[in-house]
Parts: C-alpha cells; structure tokens; sequence
C-alpha cells in the first residue's frame, strides 16, 4: 500500500509532515501492505489513535473479531518504528484490556 493511500484524506495523519511521518513508521513495511479494507481501517484507527482518540480507536476494533483485532495490533507493532511510540502503544493497549476485564 502506497503512503499516499494509507495517510488518504479520510485519515486525520494526511496532515503529518514526511519526516515526521518515516520516523514513527516504518515505510518498508507499510509500502508492503495490501490494499484492502482492513489495511485501510488500520491506517484510520492509527490516525485516531495519533490524534488522541486512544478509546475511541480500541473500542471500534475490539468490535471485530478476535482474528482481526490480532492482525490489527500486528500490524500497529510491524508499522510503528518508534521505540517510544511502541512503549506507549503497548501500555494503552494494556491499560485498555484490563480495564474492560474489571467492567466485565
């Protein structure tokens, strides 16, 4: 998948400047990815994610099934490049697991 496509304007990351953009992600993989809906919707629910949205981003793909949200949290770790950014990205994910494990 072509950044172009990944970053498309329904994507609020269409607005990230290139150099910022390759120093989060890692372009070699993005470029190797499909260009289907469920690649599609991972660029989305980064860019929700990026933007602050963190809940918002975990709650829609908790709604899929659990095939998916693996693939989905593969490929957020294949794509961030950023050790700081991984950091951040495991501990909300975790965060957000147990939180729904204590509402449940």
């Amino acid at each position: 998948m072509r950044i172009e496509q990944f970053i498309s304007e329904e994507c609020k990351m269409a607005n990230i400047e290139l150099e910022i953009y390759s120093g989060i992600f890692d372009l070699k993989i993005m470029n190797s990815l499909s260009d289907n809906d469920l690649h599609r919707k991972i660029g989305y629910w980064l860019s929700q994610y990026f933007e602050g949205d963190v809940r918002g981003a975990f709650e829609e793909i908790s709604k899929i099934n659990i095939f998916e949200q693996s693939i989905v949290y593969e490929t957020f770790f294949l794509l961030i490049k950023s050790r700081r950014e991984l950091k951040l990205l495991a501990i909300r994910i975790m965060k957000y697991q147990l939180e729904l494990r204590s509402e449940g």
